[in-house]
């Protein structure tokens, strides 16, 4: 019998050069501004994202360093964070109900 794994997303908005804890599974870097920005040192130009995945059961627990490149008149910095964070795993005998697609899952046959 698979166990499902629960999660949520956080989703953060920078407008400023920030140290960005991750203590996720995964993080992405989403560049939504006129400015460029650095994460870690990588620029992302304009609508350009990077993301760090980790495997199943895997946290990373890096701090990220954002840096805005000098803003010059007119240019709008924003960073778009979306973490991907565990919440616990089901256990076996779980009396939570899982549903997909509107149906109930079946425990012994679904999942």
């Amino acid at each position: 019998m698979k166990k499902l794994i629960e999660y949520t997303t956080e989703t953060s908005f920078y407008y400023s050069n920030a140290n960005i804890s991750s203590n996720c599974n995964s993080i992405t870097f989403i560049n939504t501004g006129s400015q460029a920005v650095q994460v870690d040192g990588i620029t992302l130009t304009t609508n350009q994202s990077i993301a760090f995945s980790g495997n199943l059961y895997e946290i990373n627990v890096r701090t990220y360093v954002v840096n805005f490149i000098v803003n010059i008149f007119g240019e709008t910095p924003q960073l778009v964070v979306v973490r991907k964070i565990y919440n616990g795993i089901g256990e076996e005998n779980s009396e939570k109900e899982f549903y997909s697609g509107g149906r109930r899952l079946n425990k012994d046959t679904d999942y």
